[in-house]
């Protein structure tokens, strides 16, 4: 394979360096297989020289990243659903409110959570 490539040399800022590194890691975690930053460049090169967004291949590559921030919401969302089916709150509205009105009601972190579940909210209504 090696045969047949040319050395294309290029200057990118320190982070981007950085994130590839942490990339190629992720990778090397997720298939076992010795993933280099150069792969991560190739690929991406191939993708975009083919016309489309760079995009990860190989085994293990099709589940979601549990990083992704996307994965983490509906991952915390599905967890929050099975509680409350376990505790039999997800169908009544005012004792799923009176399971969490007391833990939420003196708690400095309220208006935090309150402004991120309004984004989560609209953003899911608007899938």
């Amino acid at each position: 394979m090696t045969e047949n490539m040319v050395h294309l040399t290029s200057r990118v800022p320190r982070d981007l360096l950085d994130k590839l590194e942490e990339l190629a890691k992720q990778r090397r975690m997720q298939t076992g297989e010795s993933i280099s930053r150069a792969d991560l460049v190739r690929e991406a090169l191939e993708a975009l020289a083919d016309g489309g967004a760079p995009t990860p291949a190989g085994p293990g590559m099709d589940d979601p990243d549990p990083y992704d921030f996307g994965v983490m919401v509906m991952d915390a969302l599905e967890e929050l659903a099975d509680e409350a089916e376990r505790q039999g709150i997800e169908d009544d509205p005012q004792c799923f409110g009176m399971a969490i009105w007391p833990a939420a009601k003196d708690d400095p972190r309220l208006e935090r959570l309150l402004a991120i579940a309004s984004k989560v909210h609209g953003a899911l209504r608007a899938v």
